[in-house]
């Protein structure tokens, strides 16, 4: 594992809640400006979808190769909701709504000896995480509403 990796795994699990509840602020503001229709996620929901985050995270820090969760993420799961009528773009956009909330807040609470190397890999983690949904084809891509 990475050397920040067990002190940003701890971060991030102390952290959960948090990220529970702005998973679902990310939601709602991509509807906003991308309205589609998706079911309602309740508390469980957004919690299996932060699981899945943490548990492709922790693959990354551990430098699993080849990656199987997040395989499975982008070849099954990703493809699978854009096949079900999912829009690409509300998912990088709520991907992206996230991601920032994540970081700003790892980027608050992570020690500060690690900060710098911690935030560098988390972007990267997080812009390739966003290419690789954008790479996801067949997905129809919606007009956005104006950001008010």
């Amino acid at each position: 594992m990475l050397a920040f990796g067990p002190t940003l795994l701890a971060l991030l699990q102390s952290r959960r809640e948090i990220y529970i509840e702005a998973l679902g602020t990310a939601i709602k503001n991509s509807q906003e400006i991308i309205p589609v229709a998706r079911p309602e996620y309740d508390h469980d929901a957004l919690s299996q979808i932060i699981e899945g985050y943490m548990a492709m995270i922790t693959e990354a820090l551990e430098g699993r190769d080849p990656p199987e969760i997040a395989t499975m993420y982008f070849e099954t799961i990703i493809p699978s909701l854009v096949a079900a009528g999912e829009r690409v773009d509300s998912m990088v956009h709520v991907t992206v709504g996230m991601m920032v909330l994540m970081a700003d807040d790892v980027g608050r609470h992570v020690n500060p000896d690690i900060r710098a190397t911690t935030m560098d890999w988390l972007s990267k983690f997080f812009a390739t995480w966003v290419t690789r949904i954008i790479s996801v084809k067949g997905g129809p891509v919606s007009s956005l509403r104006p950001l008010r």
